[in-house]
């Protein structure tokens, strides 16, 4: 499989997650870290936010009752 890179916009979308709350979760390495590609631009690798999708707890809070 390709490896390609994906913006902040398009992890946003993907993980239904703000910025604050991603680069809070970076900083404590519970999220992918970013790479930087040049100047100020940054990127996440997409297999290591799949992979971090994939990992995620399947289980939900959902009550078939209401």
């Amino acid at each position: 499989m390709a490896e390609y890179l994906i913006d902040l916009h398009e992890v946003r979308a993907r993980t239904s997650l703000g910025r604050s709350t991603i680069y809070a979760m970076v900083k404590s390495g519970t999220f992918p870290a970013p790479v930087k590609v040049g100047g100020k631009s940054i990127r996440w690798r997409a297999n290591e936010l799949a992979a971090w999708i994939d990992g995620l707890d399947r289980t939900t809070n959902i009550d078939e009752d209401d």
